[in-house]
């Protein structure tokens, strides 16, 4: 990540770090190596005794803590630092209390500047992928993710997992494959299919030599060691062997066609980068296929696949079903909160908006590795399957009080929003108004680049790491806490003079709250609502 791409809380982090180790490296003797790695941790929790701290890990006789104490306050002293106090305890050798005022005016005015950028960094630093499913030979792609449960996943993963990419900086495109063995039968592609076939038999003849003893197959463990991929965890299954390439007749199995259509042989699509969302039941398959087109190919694609766990129902189910039922059940949740038969055009594309958001959060809200329980979504309206909504409604309400807010300043009620440094932030004392700040909003871009852990692993490694329940993760949270703070305290208030520093305090971070949930609900495919 370049220095560009630090949020504020980011770069207090780095220049904290920066102190402390210069501070252990010289109140401490060299030969105490084990404080080198001493991790300085932002607090997620009980933030009333400190946001930051660097705890005991190893024993250490007092002196020698009170020593690095020390160290570290001489070190602070007279840097730029938004700290307010440091201390020790028993659990912790610094415990860093920071002046929230500063911190809060320099997140509150960052998240303002970027705006619809807030989240975004650079990490990827421009490099083009293609991301595509990959599903078993003669299975359809999004045509039947009506009928599909598991296609529906892999549809609602593949637009997460792109949008994450491109707000961490990758180009993405996304392709929709109609199956594994499909091969463009279009004449420009003819010469290049052909010359394929002709460096499989040739692969195929090397490897007839080299003790395999059908001339139709390929060695795949041969491959595996010229090429030095990893097997085992994260790299290749250890049960790759021979696979069949041509029939009897001389015709290409599927797998070696599957083999020819991706990568740099198709038709206008240059990119030298590949990554597959892959079923679990298909991966050995897609391994196949990627040494297939290793060994075959003299085109080198980076290449890379997330695994998507299945889709456990306890009865057979489909989409359409499962949608309609769905629909069925916010809309009788609707009626019920707003005590009216909720009919007609516009309520029906509210309520199927509120029941495909629900859909999605609970779909990305599992791990894509681990399996997706529907059954326990289709009986009856639960808790969790109403988060979608709950989110929603949580977006709706912000949006609604800075609508009322700016309506008041047209009528001449309230004055217009002043600037950030005309804002006195010290009024924002409660402590859910710094958790909101400091544990969501500040936190924000780094939620999102953490997702994208790692595309392309490296040491013959095949396994890439994104964590596609992390923004709903965080979302959820973080409307729980927005609508108990918002239930809590009173944002818009009358318009005397006294009532207006504490208000705008508030509204500006209101505001800020607003930005990142609609960020958030964007990386999830989600279109924010305006209006409860």
């Amino acid at each position: 990540m370049m220095d560009w791409d630090l949020s504020f809380l980011d770069s207090v982090f780095r220049s904290l770090r920066v102190v402390v180790n210069t501070s252990l490296v010289k109140c401490l003797e060299s030969s105490n190596s084990q404080f080198e790695k001493l991790p300085l941790k932002q607090k997620l929790k009980d933030l009333k005794s400190g946001d930051v701290v660097l705890p005991r890990f190893i024993k250490t006789e007092e002196d020698q803590a009170r020593k690095v104490l020390q160290c570290v306050q001489e070190e602070l002293h007279g840097e730029t630092l938004p700290i307010k106090t440091i201390s020790q305890d028993k659990y912790n050798f610094v415990t860093l209390h920071l002046d929230r005022p500063s911190v809060i005016l320099n997140v509150l005015k960052e998240v303002h500047t970027k705006g619809v950028n807030y989240g975004r960094c650079s990490k990827g630093q421009g490099c083009a992928l293609r991301l595509q499913p990959f599903m078993a030979s003669g299975q359809s792609h999004i045509g039947l993710m009506t009928e599909s449960p598991s296609l529906m996943r892999m549809f609602y993963i593949q637009a997460h997992v792109k949008r994450l990419l491109e707000a961490c900086g990758y180009k993405v495109l996304c392709q929709e494959r109609s199956k594994d063995a499909e091969v463009s039968s279009r004449s420009d592609d003819t010469s290049k299919i052909e010359k394929f076939i002709s460096m499989a038999k040739a692969l195929s003849a090397k490897h007839r030599e080299d003790g395999v003893v059908n001339d139709r197959e390929i060695n795949l463990q041969s491959i595996i060691q010229e090429e030095m991929f990893c097997v085992g965890k994260d790299g290749l299954d250890k049960n790759l062997n021979k696979v069949e390439v041509f029939t009897p007749d001389g015709k290409m199995t599927d797998i070696l066609k599957c083999a020819a259509s991706f990568g740099g042989l198709d038709v206008g699509c240059s990119l030298e980068s590949l990554v597959h969302i892959v079923p679990q039941s298909q991966v050995f398959r897609l391994q196949q296929t990627i040494l297939l087109h290793r060994g075959v190919s003299q085109t080198k694609v980076k290449q890379s696949h997330l695994t998507m766990g299945p889709v456990v129902c306890n009865k057979d189910i489909t989409m359409e079903q499962f949608q309609s039922s769905r629909f069925q059940q916010m809309k009788e949740a609707s009626e019920m909160r707003h005590g009216i038969k909720c009919e007609g055009p516009e309520w029906k594309t509210r309520i199927n908006e509120l029941s495909q958001a629900g859909i999605k959060i609970e779909v990305l809200g599992t791990a894509m590795h681990c399996p997706l329980k529907l059954d326990a979504l289709c009986n009856g309206s639960t808790a969790e399957n109403r988060l979608g909504a709950f989110v929603l409604y949580n977006t709706a309400r912000l949006a609604t009080l800075l609508r009322l807010f700016h309506q008041g300043v047209e009528n001449g009620s309230y004055p217009p929003m002043p600037s950030f440094d005309e804002v006195n932030f010290s009024l924002l004392r409660e402590q859910e108004e710094w958790e909101l700040v400091y544990l969501y909003v500040a936190s924000f871009p780094n939620t999102v680049m953490e997702a994208v852990e790692d595309v392309f692993p490296d040491q013959g490694k095949l396994a890439a790491k994104i964590h596609t329940h992390r923004i709903t993760s965080f979302l959820i949270s973080f409307s729980k806490s927005l609508s108990s703070y918002y239930s809590r305290y009173h944002i818009l208030g009358g318009p005397e003079s006294h009532l207006l520093p504490l208000m705008f305090a508030r509204l500006h971070l209101v505001q800020a709250c607003h930005t990142v949930i609609c960020n958030g609900l964007k990386l999830l495919d989600i279109e924010p609502l305006d209006e409860l």
